[in-house]
């Protein structure tokens, strides 16, 4: 009795830890989902600045040209693996809500991020996440809009911390009215 009493407990103790560990580990892939989708949507004055002095580059210089495209990349860059960030600036994903920013003459801040877990492995280091972010467009004026975006973040553990390797999102449509008939840079 009292062998199979030490075996339950120990049974329990091994369980409890698995779950602690995932918890964590969950916390922090979670951390990491939140960080990207605010970063994401979010367009300060300052970016739209940085976007304004991209347009009024006139360089032939590609590093140059590459340092000021990246500009407001810093948290989404440490964000992302290599690959995930190289797919988001081929595509000029980077640039889309900055340059909206810009035309429309207004900034963008989330004032919700809803994350709901879709995936999680522990085995294979990987987590995904739906998500509904609420956005609010403030124009020069302060008039505000407000709008809801909807996409997934999946990551993946790599050196110790977890990356964002993929993620799908809808452009709102204030964004793709702002946009209609304009080439991304």
């Amino acid at each position: 009795m009292k062998k199979t009493i030490n075996i339950i407990i120990f049974v329990l103790l091994i369980s409890l830890g698995l779950n602690g560990c995932r918890s964590s580990a969950g916390k922090d892939a979670e951390k990491t989902a939140n960080e990207f989708g605010l970063d994401i949507y979010m367009v300060s004055s300052e970016e739209v600045d940085n976007y304004g002095k991209l347009l009024s580059l006139k360089t032939t210089d590609t590093k140059e040209l590459d340092e000021a495209i990246r500009v407001n990349d810093n948290t989404l860059k440490d964000l992302m693996t290599a690959d995930a960030y190289d797919k988001l600036l081929k595509n000029r994903e980077n640039l889309i809500f900055a340059q909206a920013c810009y035309e429309g003459r207004y900034t963008i801040q989330v004032s919700d991020l809803r994350l709901s877990e879709n995936t999680y492995d522990i085995k294979e280091n990987k987590a995904g996440y739906n998500y509904e972010a609420e956005l609010k467009f403030i124009s020069e004026d302060g008039t505000e809009h407000t709008e809801s975006a909807k996409g997934f973040i999946g990551l993946i553990k790599e050196d110790g911390a977890w990356k964002v390797s993929e993620y799908r999102n809808t452009v709102p449509d204030y964004i793709e009215s702002t946009l209609s008939g304009k080439t991304i840079i």
